[in-house]
């Protein structure tokens, strides 16, 4: 096992987006202490076993392991829960004495709603896969207002990702170290990016423009068609 080796896995179809910005300013700061990353991308190995097995296989042969995925419906994309249950199969097919604790895995978890906090059921889904194959879990981030970073290079996206950026650097020196995420890293990660109310309002005006380009009204957005009268 390769203790300075890292594998990113990006659990988002997108093939750039805020979910592969965060994974790769977390392994870009790693790099900078001297780790070597390399990067996948799902649905990539859910395309074949053989690809399946060489994301298991490099997975189990590097010392730490990080997801960096977009929050899908509360949870964990389906994409990434088939993987962990492949990487499940994976591990009960390894001899009995090959102990997996020396994997550390964290996982970086970003969603659109204002709140970082509804990251926290994906990040428990991750912590307990972590203890379920027998990766050492070393904490999670969770980023609310990810539309805010609009899907650009952390380096791209201004002012407004400078906590994003710190809390990775700190995530990173901590990884390097051999420690678990600190909780400043955590709290610079949940931290909103811009004032709620602007957000929301933002965000009120991008569906109002959406419904534009397709023909209908801002009055069209609060229709209930299907509400019993």
């Amino acid at each position: 096992m390769n203790q300075k080796r890292v594998l990113l896995l990006i659990g988002s179809p997108r093939t750039a987006g805020n979910s592969e910005s965060l994974g790769d300013g977390l392994g870009d700061n790693l790099k900078n202490l001297g780790w070597t990353v390399e990067k996948i991308r799902i649905p990539g190995p859910l395309r074949s076993p053989a690809e399946m097995d060489s994301l298991t296989s490099k997975m189990l042969d590097s010392g730490l392991f990080i997801l960096s995925s977009p929050l899908y419906a509360d949870g964990v994309p389906a994409m990434v829960l088939r993987a962990f249950e492949e990487i499940k199969r994976a591990k009960e097919a390894l001899p009995p004495e090959r102990d997996l604790k020396g994997v550390r895995m964290t996982a970086i978890f970003n969603c659109g709603f204002p709140e970082s906090h509804h990251n926290d059921v994906a990040l428990k889904i991750c912590r307990l896969f972590a203890a379920d194959v027998g990766f050492h879990w070393v904490g999670g981030l969770g980023l609310g207002m990810g539309e805010v970073l609009g899907r650009r290079p952390l380096a791209e996206a201004g002012r407004v990702a400078r906590p994003v950026g710190r809390a990775l650097a700190l995530a990173a020196e901590a990884l390097d170290q051999g420690k678990d995420i600190p909780p400043e890293a955590v709290e610079l990660m949940a931290k909103p990016l811009i004032p709620r109310f602007l957000y929301v309002l933002m965000g009120n005006r991008g569906w109002k423009k959406q419904a534009e380009k397709n023909d209908l009204t801002a009055e069209d957005l609060y229709r209930r068609p299907f509400l019993e009268e």
